[in-house]
């Protein structure tokens, strides 16, 4: 512990506190992940919440089930000007966001997420990445795992914004696997 809290992995909020993870203890972390795979009832829970006939709707759906699958807030933008937003209130029951000014973070996030997909949209590849803390164009408290897609002929990005303790081998996983779902469409 002392090792790792020497490097710069681990910090110790207050004296009373045990040690958590810095942004780069999570980065070592994430950087040492071994691919997680998920249960076919994850794929299975998909299907039940996407609709591919309505395409407006399929999108808000899209965003509810990554959100939904994740535990985080769930994105999903194509044409970058329809962009789908789900799980706000999902984050802000986390402890890491009763601080006020890291939970107005989250609000601006909605707010911006047009902006912010259009400004990374030509930097985003088509395998999931992981943005955490100043990293991170969403929101500089959190971490984000982001990909970049393709449906009926179009790409867009999908992605998952939660705080840095989030699950990160299964938020890559979900992600990737919608992507190939997406894609085989």
């Amino acid at each position: 512990m002392v090792q790792l809290e020497e490097a710069g992995h681990l910090f110790q909020p207050h004296i009373s506190a045990g040690r958590i993870p810095t942004e780069r203890g999570y980065q070592m972390y994430v950087q040492n992940l071994k691919p997680v795979r998920l249960t076919s009832r994850i794929e299975h829970a998909f299907w039940r919440m996407w609709d591919e006939n309505d395409t407006d709707e399929g999108f808000k759906k899209l965003g509810r089930a990554i959100s939904e699958l994740s535990g985080e807030i769930g994105f999903a933008a194509f044409d970058t000007h329809q962009t789908y937003v789900a799980g706000l209130s999902t984050l802000c029951d986390k402890p890491e966001f009763t601080d006020k000014k890291i939970a107005a973070s989250l609000t601006d996030i909605v707010e911006k997420i047009d902006d912010i997909i259009e400004s990374v949209f030509p930097y985003i590849g088509y395998e999931p990445e992981v943005w955490i803390g100043r990293q991170n164009r969403f929101a500089p408290h959190c971490s984000t795992v982001i990909v970049k897609c393709r449906y009926r002929g179009n790409e867009g990005i999908i992605g998952i914004v939660g705080p840095m303790r989030m699950q990160y081998g299964r938020n890559k996983a979900i992600l990737a696997m919608i992507k190939d779902i997406l894609h085989d469409l």
